[in-house]
């Protein structure tokens, strides 16, 4: 059994235990390691004599010990993590070593301060943040036409480069920041999504409004929070709080002097607010009519306000849908993408599919009969006999420009990315979208079944940016042809004859 000596919720252990989530590697989180505790949180010698390196996260399995969060994610990690075959693996580390050199000492310059972990300073933050945006910006054009940083599987990549940007997802990345960087939002949200970053993170909240960097918060911290902030920041804070509290000292004691005096000026003030305030008093208590006059007038305005109260019940009640769609929005926006950002700011009453009437068949129960059972001796004969033809129609697609595509595992990519922007359509639709051919000689077709009988992708402005791409054409329900072309691309067998090319792969939108 691997033991893993961190504090607990440290980002920089999340890494490792998502590795060890994809990996199935059996690991003991143990935040109370004997020894590890000291006066000064860290550097005792039995930590020592084990971690002479004196970082943490520290990783122990069968008297082997290895310290730095990335050295051990890739002792944890399984192969396909670390990315199939020598340009792959070197392609992972590259993203891991730019994580850790680039992005979370930049990461730390900008949300640290605004976090009170660290020191505001203005300049070094803006240049933090310049250097952090650049680097967005490439990232962001090269997962234009990516799912993942490497291949068409999460890798170490993925997961160093997103624990990364944790902080600045959650802490200073606004909506309108994201919106600039959509690729790098959209690869994010895929990966903190995943079950395996679920498991290690929770659900992860974006940003809504960044945190503003203040004055330090100079309260001792404990030894695990000092441990989640970098060596190089732990010292700056240190100096930091030293010299506040010197500065403070000469400050305190005027202030109390100036306190002493002003008291004694409050003492003084009461005996002379009194005996001004009692004339007043006086001339108030002789007043006593008019008041009685204003509460006889009362009556007859609770009167009128009694007559008036069906017309404002009426307009309350139409009132609160609004107030409350406006209200949940923010919470519905938390954590999505620009795609269902968008769907989720659409009005109800706007749902493309709320006027379609009602349908007897059941899309999940034929996406569990499709998953479960065999696909041409049980899910291809429910489908034909429970399809309505009325409320749902089938549709042909076909890739417009197969000469662009080169790399099998890239035209994947092209399938999985409109896969992932469709996410909102899942309730109403069903596909199979297959890669037929070979590297340099391919091609992009499927088969899909959507709710009504018009193409829903137009109905958002989102949906269109992969639609256009394709060349659709409706099918007969009826026609052999059309049971054809199902039975291929749903069992992923057959010859395919209407494109000339064989079976690759494919993947199901459900």
């Amino acid at each position: 059994m691997a033991t893993l000596y961190t504090p607990r919720d440290f980002w920089r252990s999340y890494p490792i235990l998502i590795s060890a989530q994809y990996s199935g590697a059996r690991i003991t989180v143990d935040p109370s390691f004997p020894g590890f505790k000291g006066e000064d949180s860290r550097e005792t010698d039995c930590f020592l004599s084990d971690f002479p390196l004196r970082k943490v996260p520290a990783f122990v399995e069968n008297g082997f010990w290895i310290q730095e969060a990335s050295a051990i994610a890739n002792y944890v990690a399984s192969d396909v993590l670390r990315g199939s075959g020598p340009q792959d693996q070197a392609l992972v580390q590259q993203w891991v070593n730019l994580a850790e050199g680039e992005i979370v000492p930049s990461m730390a310059s900008w949300v640290y301060p605004a976090m009170g972990r660290a020191a505001y300073s203005e300049k070094a933050s803006e240049k933090a943040k310049e250097v952090l945006l650049g680097l967005l910006s490439v990232l962001n054009q090269h997962l234009l036409p990516r799912t993942y940083l490497v291949g068409d599987a999460v890798t170490l990549a993925d997961i160093s480069v997103a624990c990364a940007l944790l902080l600045l997802f959650t802490q200073a990345m606004e909506p309108s920041m994201r919106q600039v960087y959509l690729n790098v939002t959209r690869w994010f949200c895929t990966c903190v999504h995943q079950p395996q970053f679920r498991t290690v993170l929770g659900d992860v909240v974006l940003c809504e409004t960044a945190a503003v960097p203040g004055k330090l918060n100079v309260t001792p911290a404990s030894s695990e929070e000092i441990l989640k902030a970098p060596q190089q920041e732990e010292v700056s804070v240190k100096q930091h709080q030293h010299q506040q509290q010197q500065e403070e000292v000469p400050q305190q004691a005027e202030e109390q002097k100036q306190q002493q005096v002003e008291e004694q000026e409050e003492q003084k003030q009461p005996l002379v607010e009194e005996e001004q305030k009692q004339p007043l008093v006086e001339e108030e208590q002789k007043q006593p009519p008019q008041v009685e006059e204003e509460q006889k007038e009362q009556p007859q305005v609770e009167e009128e306000q009694k007559q008036q109260p069906p017309q404002v019940e009426e307009e309350q009640k139409q009132q609160p849908p609004q107030l409350e769609v406006e209200q949940k929005q923010p919470q519905v926006e938390e954590g999505l993408d620009a795609t269902e950002e968008a769907l989720a700011a659409e009005p109800k009453a706007k749902d493309p599919f709320a006027s379609l009437p009602k349908s007897s068949f059941v899309l999940d129960e034929f996406k569990r009969t499709y998953s479960n059972e065999d696909t041409l001796k049980v899910a291809l004969p429910y489908l034909w006999e429970k399809l309505d033809p009325n409320g749902w129609s089938l549709w042909y697609c076909e890739y417009k420009y197969p000469s662009e595509l080169s790399r099998v595992f890239m035209s994947c990519n092209l399938i999985t990315g409109m896969f992932q922007r469709l996410d909102r359509l899942r309730k109403h639709a069903f596909a199979s979208v297959a890669l037929l051919g070979a590297d340099g000689d391919s091609s992009i077709s499927g088969v899909w079944l959507l709710r009504g009988q018009r193409l829903p992708f137009e109905l958002c402005e989102d949906w269109k940016a992969d639609y256009e791409s394709y060349s659709w054409r409706k099918l007969d329900p009826g026609s052999e042809e059309t049971r054809t072309l199902v039975r291929e691309y749903l069992s992923w067998q057959g010859d395919f004859k209407h494109v000339g090319k064989t079976f690759n792969q494919a993947k199901i939108f459900k």
